[in-house]
C-alpha cells in the first residue's frame, strides 16, 4: 500500500497522505531524523477552502468505487476522514513525539518506500511524529480497509481532495471521469493512475494556486543548473551513437548541440525584478517569460495572450525551447525545496528531468536536421503512414519513438546508480511501457503478456483498436518490432535509434 503512496510522491512531487522530510535529531544534532507530518496541501494557511458546488457529487462518486460488500462502512469512514482533512490548519500544532522506525512498523514501511534508493535507513533511525490525531485516524482508516480499496482511496485522495485547489475548469472532467470510473471500481489502481495523469496536466493551476506560496529563496538553483549542464554533456557525448547523426550530418548535429544552452527559470529572481509576475491569480507563463528574455524589455507577464497553452506554464514540469535563441528553459518548480531542507527533491526528479531534457533536445535536433518530425530518422519511411492514437499527446509512431529514445538514454545514463529505480518501472501507460521495454529488449522480463490483454482496460474502443492495429495488424510495424497480439512480447528486431 505504501508503495503506491511512494509512486505518487515521486511522480507528482506531492504527498497524498503523509509529508516525509528530514529534521535534525534532537538527541544528536549531527544526524537527521525522519519527520512525518500532515501534507502541506491539507494544512491550509489561508483559512478554509471554499469547496466548489461539484465537489461533493464527485466525492460521493469516488466513494462508490469501494467494494460493494462493505461499501457503507468504508465510504462513511472516508467521508468523515476527508471532512476532517478539509478543516485542518497549520495552526493546530502539537508537540512532536520522537520514536524509532523499529518501534513504528506501520510508518517504517512508508518511510522506506518513499526514500528507497535515495538514502539507506537503519531500524534505530529516529522518527518524529507530528499531529498524532491525524495519524491515528489515518492508521484506523487503512487498517479497516481492504488493499484494493486502499488503492482507490489513495487515488480518491489525490483526485478529489486536491481538486478544490484547482480551478472550476476541473468540473467537467471530474464529473465525466468519476461517472466512468464508478462503474469499473474493480480495476482499482490502474484507473486511478489515469486520473492522476489528468491532475498532472492541471499542475500549472495547482501550483499557481497552492505551491507558489511555498517558494523559498534557498532553492538550490546552483545544483539544478549543474545537473542540467551535466545532462547536456551526456547527450552530446552519446550523439555520435545516433545512427542518423553520422556521416555528413555529424558536423551539423554537433554544431547545433554546442550552440544550445540550458537555463533554469529562477522564479524568485523574476518576482523581484518584475513585480507583476508575482500576481499568481491569472498565471505566469513560460511563453511570456521566454519572450521577455529575448526582447529584454519589461512586459506584463500576468496577462496571458490569446492562444496561450498552460503546458508551458512556469510551474509545469516540462521544459520549453526557444528556437530563436536556441535555449532550453527548465522550470524550477520541480526542484523547489517545499517539504524539507535536503536534496531529496533533486534526487527524485533527476531521472524525470533527464528524460524531459533528452526528449526536447532530440526533437529540436530532428527538426534542425530534417524538415519535419514525420521524417524521423531510424524508422522506415512507411512507418509515418500509421498514426498511433496515444492518449499522452504523441501524434505519431515517430514522436513516440523519440520519447522511447529519450527514456533509453536516461536508463543507460542511470543504470547501476542510486537513481536507477526512478527510471524503471516508471509511471507510464501500458503502450508506452511496451515501446520503452521493447527498445531496451526487456519485453520478455517486464510485460510477458500480449498487448491485446494488457490493453483490455483501456477506455475507448476506437483508441484501443488504433493501438492494437499499430501493435499487430500493421505488417510493417509488426515486422519492425517482431511481435504481434498473438505472441508474447519478445521482439527479435527492435526499432532502436541508438546503436547497441
Amino acid at each position: 500500500m505504501w508503495s503506491i503512496h511512494a509512486r505518487i510522491f515521486r511522480a507528482l512531487g506531492i504527498s497524498p497522505l503523509v509529508s516525509v522530510s528530514h529534521v535534525p535529531d534532537p538527541k544528536n544534532v549531527s544526524k537527521s531524523a525522519i519527520s512525518l507530518d500532515i501534507p502541506p496541501l491539507y494544512a491550509k494557511t489561508d483559512g478554509d477552502v471554499r469547496l466548489p458546488t461539484w465537489y461533493l457529487p464527485s466525492l460521493y462518486r469516488a466513494t462508490s468505487m469501494f467494494d460493494s460488500d462493505f461499501y457503507e462502512d468504508v465510504s462513511q469512514r472516508v467521508l468523515q476522514f476527508v471532512g476532517k482533512l478539509a478543516q485542518l490548519r497549520a495552526k493546530f500544532k502539537e508537540r512532536p513525539r520522537f520514536t524509532t522506525l523499529s518501534s513504528e512498523p506501520f510508518y517504517a514501511a512508508l518511510v522506506r518506500y518513499t526514500l528507497e534508493g535515495v538514502v539507506s535507513l537503519k531500524s534505530d533511525a529516529s522518527l518524529q511524529l507530528y499531529n498524532g490525531a491525524f495519524f491515528k485516524a489515518l492508521k484506523s482508516l487503512i487498517s479497516r480497509t481492504k488493499s484494493s480499496s486502499v488503492y482507490n482511496y489513495l487515488g480518491f485522495c489525490v483526485l478529489v481532495h486536491v481538486s478544490p485547489l484547482l480551478s472550476n475548469e476541473f468540473e467537467t472532467m471530474s464529473h465525466a471521469q468519476m461517472a466512468w470510473m464508478s462503474q469499473r471500481w474493480q480495476s482499482s489502481w490502474a484507473l486511478w493512475q489515469r486520473c492522476i495523469w489528468f491532475i498532472d496536466d492541471m499542475n500549472p493551476n495547482l501550483l499557481l494556486g497552492v505551491f507558489a506560496k511555498y517558494a523559498k529563496t534557498h532553492m538550490r538553483l546552483v545544483n539544478v543548473s549543474s545537473v542540467t549542464e551535466r545532462l547536456r554533456r551526456v547527450f552530446r557525448a552519446r550523439m555520435p551513437d545516433l545512427q542518423w547523426c553520422a556521416g555528413e550530418r555529424a558536423k551539423s548535429c554537433l554544431s547545433f548541440i554546442n550552440g544550445t544552452s540550458i537555463k533554469v527559470v529562477d522564479f524568485n529572481a523574476t518576482r523581484t525584478t518584475l513585480p507583476d509576475a508575482g500576481n499568481m491569480t491569472t498565471g505566469f507563463f513560460l511563453e511570456e517569460y521566454v519572450a521577455f528574455k529575448r526582447r529584454r524589455v519589461e512586459t506584463s507577464l500576468s496577462k496571458p495572450k490569446a492562444g496561450w497553452r498552460s503546458v508551458f506554464s512556469l510551474f509545469a514540469s516540462t521544459p520549453g525551447f526557444d528556437v530563436e535563441t536556441r535555449t532550453l528553459y527548465l522550470p524550477s518548480v520541480p526542484f523547489l525545496d517545499l517539504f524539507h531542507d535536503t536534496d531529496l527533491d533533486l534526487l527524485v526528479r533527476y531521472p524525470y528531468t533527464a528524460h524531459d531534457v533528452y526528449r526536447l533536445l532530440l526533437k529540436q535536433l530532428v527538426q534542425h536536421v530534417f524538415s519535419s518530425v514525420a521524417q524521423t530518422p531510424g524508422t522506415p519511411q512507411s512507418c509515418d503512414r500509421y498514426k498511433l492514437a496515444e492518449p499522452d499527446s504523441f501524434g505519431s509512431v515517430e514522436e513516440l519513438l523519440l520519447d522511447v529514445t529519450a527514456w533509453e538514454l536516461a536508463f543507460r545514463h542511470f543504470s547501476g546508480t542510486k537513481w536507477e529505480g526512478y527510471v524503471f518501472p516508471g509511471n507510464h501507460s501500458t503502450e508506452r511501457s511496451f515501446f520503452i521495454f521493447a527498445a531496451m529488449g526487456k519485453c520478455h522480463n517486464a510485460i510477458p503478456v500480449a498487448p491485446s490483454t494488457q490493453l483490455a482496460i483501456r477506455s475507448g474502443k476506437e483508441e484501443m483498436r488504433a493501438i492494437n492495429e499499430a501493435f499487430a495488424n500493421t505488417r510493417v510495424f509488426g515486422n519492425l518490432w517482431g511481435c504481434n497480439n498473438r505472441t508474447v512480447m519478445n521482439p527479435e528486431a527492435k526499432c532502436n535509434l541508438w546503436k547497441s
